[in-house]
């Protein structure tokens, strides 16, 4: 009768084991299923579109200083329109690395009137500083390599800064300027 009750106790034990076992990897399937491409943080995740010179873009927004220094970290793809705004309470000078960024990217310098000043490639993995020529930048808009060129956007190119400016108010924060 003891033998019964440790043969009957040891299946049980392991229906279990294997019941636990499958729910979770259940689990980590849905959830790797709908990861977006770019681990960024939760906040950071919701896009809006905006408009640079005459071309629209998808951009998710980068307001605090965790989602600043993420960035675009572990991401590994973007769509063809798709990138992130740095956005920063004051003009300064500004240095972008690509720690944890495994796709090489272009990045544009923004002044507070939304006018690109400059554009500069990265590459992916690179640790040295891309840094601005100009201590006038308050947005930096990353996007994927040679995104600028393609699109024929150049320096002088206007930021939408109206709808910048709906997008920081609809994540509850108020404008700095």
């Amino acid at each position: 009768m003891k033998k019964n009750r440790k043969i009957i106790f040891s299946c049980i034990l392991l229906g279990l084991s294997l019941l636990i076992g499958g729910i979770a990897l259940l689990a980590w399937i849905f959830v790797s299923a709908n990861k977006n491409s770019c681990d960024v943080p939760a906040t950071a995740t919701t896009r809006f579109e905006i408009s640079l010179g005459e071309k629209t873009i998808s951009v998710r927004l980068a307001l605090t200083d965790l989602e600043r220094s993420r960035g675009l970290m572990h991401c590994k793809k973007l769509d063809e329109n798709e990138g992130m705004i740095f956005v920063y309470p004051t003009e300064d000078a500004r240095a972008f690395w690509m720690h944890n960024v495994p796709i090489n990217l272009s990045i544009g310098f923004i002044d507070s009137a939304g006018r690109l000043l400059e554009v500069h490639e990265m590459r992916a993995q690179d640790l040295s500083s891309v840094r601005s020529r100009t201590d006038c930048v308050q947005f930096c808009l990353e996007m994927r390599e040679g995104w600028f060129r393609e699109n024929a956007i150049e320096p002088g190119a206007q930021l939408d800064l109206g709808a910048l400016r709906a997008a920081v108010r609809s994540r509850g924060f108020k404008e700095r300027h």
